[in-house]
């Protein structure tokens, strides 16, 4: 068990982690969305209940409303894809975001979601769920830079969150509501 321990560690990528435990992309996605709505409900929000993958993808995960209906939730990570790969196992210097690249980089994700055709349906909502363990964007950095920020207008995304790792102090993730225009 121990043997098996250390090589998951070995594995785990140290840039900007957040769910690196070795697993597939598809049992990420449902762990992080898991999360997220145990964050949702912890902040008042939406009360989903019953998360599950959906195939075909997207959405990557379905979740039924408390009150009927269901909502579509595509998962994905902002993260410095050069530094993810480059320091895959080793540590370094974190990315510095000048101001107004989280922004950019929040707008051409969900640009990008907002462009997929999603199955099955209908969904009384398709949210997205931003995930990210990049040392430098907070809750209080990622508020400041975001926090008054519209984006949109989007054809199939209603709704949209920056998810920040697991804070004791809190007993869930850290949760930003970005503001989306439909």
């Amino acid at each position: 068990m121990l043997a098996y321990l250390s090589m998951l560690m070995k594995k785990r990528r140290r840039y900007a982690p957040f769910s690196e435990w070795p697993m597939d992309k598809r049992q990420r996605e449902i762990h992080v969305a898991t999360h997220f709505i145990h964050s949702l409900e912890m902040t008042g929000g939406f009360q989903l209940v019953h998360p599950r993958l959906h195939d075909p993808d997207p959405p990557d995960v379905v979740a039924d409303l408390r009150a009927g209906g269901s909502f579509a939730i595509e998962v994905t990570e902002l993260v410095d894809g050069h530094l993810a790969s480059t320091r895959e196992h080793e540590s370094g210097p974190p990315r510095f975001w000048l101001p107004g690249e989280l922004s950019r980089a929040i707008d051409q994700i969900l640009t990008r979601k907002d462009s997929r055709t999603f199955h099955g349906g209908p969904y009384e909502a398709a949210l997205v769920c931003i995930f990210t363990g990049e040392p430098l964007v907070s809750l209080d950095t990622a508020t400041k830079e975001v926090g008054g920020t519209s984006f949109g207008p989007y054809k199939h995304v209603t709704g949209a969150y920056l998810l920040f790792p697991y804070a004791l102090t809190l007993g869930r993730c850290p949760l930003l509501e970005l503001t989306v225009v439909s």
